[in-house]
This record gives C-alpha cells, sequence and structure tokens, in this order.
C-alpha cells in the first residue's frame, strides 16, 4: 500500500505480516477462493461479497421450490406425471 507523506511522496507501507491495512481499518485479502475477502481490522467482520449477498437473497425462492422437486423426483424416475 502507498501513503502519502506530508512532503507530497508516497512510502510503501506493510504490516508485520506483509499484508495491507487501510487507515478506514480494512484489510484486503485474496481468500482460498481466489476472491477478495474485506475483513474490518478493528472488529474482524467479514464484508459480504456481491455472489453471497445474490445467494442470501435466492435462498427464499429455492427453498421453496426444493419440497416440490423431491416429491416430483420419483416420477421423473419413472417417466410419470406427478399429480398436482
Amino acid at each position: 500500500m502507498k501513503r502519502l507523506q506530508p512532503n507530497g511522496s508516497w512510502r510503501d507501507e506493510l504490516d508485520p505480516n506483509g499484508g495491507i491495512t487501510s487507515q478506514l481499518g480494512f484489510r484486503p485479502i485474496i481468500d482460498g477462493d481466489e476472491h477478495l475477502r474485506v475483513p474490518d481490522a478493528s472488529t474482524g467482520k467479514w464484508s459480504t461479497r456481491p455472489d453471497e449477498v445474490e445467494l442470501k437473497a435466492e435462498a427464499p425462492q429455492r427453498a421453496e421450490e426444493r419440497p416440490r422437486a423431491l416429491a416430483a423426483e420419483p416420477h421423473r424416475l419413472r417417466g410419470s406425471t406427478p399429480p398436482r
């Protein structure tokens, strides 16, 4: 991370373990799945990634559809039409 110095120059700055932490307290890291994660350095709480927001938003619909899909599976395997 570069930090602007009072004299107008930039200084490279790393945390003791080689990471970077912003002055706002965020510490961006690349997670094991190679996606950016941003925990708050002061609380340790992780920010929610856009793909996680999408999954959470779709969860109620998937929960509604799951029982119907399971009930229809035996009919699908037999090649018959499930009752409505």
